[in-house]
């Protein structure tokens, strides 16, 4: 019993452990594979549908891979919906790929339990013997990066260990670890880059942007920081203390500009995220009509009802809600006829490709058609060159962002720039450019 998982009668990890450790410890180098899987979607069948159905579920997928590897290699639940496996033999990278699609194809077909249809895919580490480790512990260490890059390339895909994914492994960690730091000592800065309105040419306001600096790293981009905050559970704790912040700065600024924030998806569907976020406006002081509240199509989808929720909160205080990255998700028209949104945020992928691709033109002239029939205000992320203003403001978009007008800016450069936008009839100089 004490080498048998309850739930579905695999050898558990405590077996597996044991036999990887004696399969080593022969001495013989007889070459095999480790694989590490999980099941992707399972989670959201365990949250729906109960623990009952759930490890239902686990007990069909473990018998189909078993069978699956019956005669070929033994398999272990090491917990939760994570397998393991140890197939016997030297395996080429093609051998190993055949491997996967075998094991995968067994969720082709559905599980069925009582009424519920439910449909998984699987994802893949491997590890090979001796060749990634001939320590036992280092073989489920590699299976399991090699998991870890699988799972962010694309869910139902594999991968064989490489040394790159050790190296990411540990940089990741002096992130997270670095980061935790940074976070309890209000270490992380913010920068600011400007909104202009398109027709005036003046100021709007400014979106506030995420900067940190890694004391063993060096500067980390938001594009890798963010991620990770959010997989290890700090992203509230950061967008809150960055929000306070941001907040703080923006009292400081004319009345007539607004202060843009990015929403972490791990926030937004949170009970009670709306009512925080107007909180830490009150202790800034800082009137909700003057903030802005950007949410990807992202953080929507992970949970509509509960963003919708927030939204209306955050509404009714006040303040303004844009969809952000505008075009990049799978139900941008239906969450635009749904929600109660003051702004939609055209994506830089599509700015940039304005002028060059004629399709990309058109989808683009109508997103703004759209935003002027609905009266919501229309942003243009990404304008680099004068082709792109000049397309934006023949085709009577709203505002803009990007780099011509401005790169992101430390607190200490706003006030000057506030002061000429108030001295001057014309649009931000793009000698900001380089700033």
């Amino acid at each position: 019993m004490a080498y048998t998982d309850t739930l579905t009668d695999l050898p558990n990890r405590r077996a597996f452990e044991r036999l990887l450790n004696d399969r080593v410890s022969s001495g013989t180098l007889k070459p095999f594979i480790v694989g590490i899987l999980d099941l992707d979607g399972f989670k959201p069948v365990n949250d729906a549908y109960g623990h009952a159905v759930g490890d239902d579920v686990l007990i069909e997928a473990g018998r189909r891979l078993s069978t699956q590897l019956r005669g070929v290699g033994t398999l272990a639940r090491m917990g939760g919906d994570e397998f393991a496996l140890i197939v016997d033999g030297r395996f080429s990278a093609d051998d190993i790929n055949h491997l996967a699609l075998r094991l995968r194809s067994v969720f082709d077909e559905p599980i069925i339990v009582g009424d519920v249809i439910v449909r998984l895919s699987c994802s893949f580490g491997f590890s090979t013997y001796p060749d990634c480790s001939e320590d036992a512990g280092r073989l489920i260490d590699r299976a399991d990066m090699a998991l870890y890059r699988a799972k962010a390339d694309h869910n139902g895909s594999h991968r064989i260990f490489d040394a790159s994914y050790e190296r990411s492994a540990i940089e990741r960690a002096i992130i997270e670890q670095d980061l935790r730091e940074a976070i309890r000592a209000d270490a992380l800065q913010i920068h600011f880059q400007p909104i202009i309105n398109l027709t005036t040419g003046r100021l709007s306001g400014f979106e506030a942007l995420a900067r940190w600096t890694s004391p063993r790293l060096g500067p980390v981009s938001p594009a890798v920081f963010v991620p990770i905050a959010e997989q290890c559970g700090l992203i509230e704790a950061m967008t809150n203390s960055l929000l306070l912040k941001a907040a703080r700065v923006a009292t400081r600024w004319p009345s007539h500009l607004r202060l843009a924030f990015n929403m972490s998806a791990y926030q937004i569907d949170k009970p009670g995220s709306g009512l925080k976020i107007i909180s830490i406006l009150a202790e800034a002081g800082l009137p909700p009509h003057r903030f802005e509240a950007e949410i990807t199509e992202t953080a929507i989808l992970k949970n509509v009802e509960a963003s919708r929720v927030a939204i209306e909160l955050i509404k009714a205080a006040g303040a303004r809600v844009a969809l952000d990255d505008f075009g990049t998700g799978f139900s941008s028209l239906s969450h635009v006829k749904d929600l109660p949104l003051d702004k939609i945020k055209i994506d830089r992928s599509f700015v940039d490709k304005v002028c060059t691709d004629e399709k990309i033109g058109n989808i683009v002239r109508s997103i703004i058609q759209m935003c002027e029939c609905l009266d919501i205000e229309c942003v243009a992320e990404g304008i680099e060159h004068d082709e792109h203003l000049a397309f934006l403001i023949k085709h009577n978009c709203t505002s803009g962002q990007g780099f011509l007008f401005s790169r992101p800016l430390p607190e200490t450069r706003i006030p000057s720039l506030i002061t000429e936008d108030s001295d001057s009839n014309v649009r931000i100089a793009a000698r900001d450019r380089a700033a």
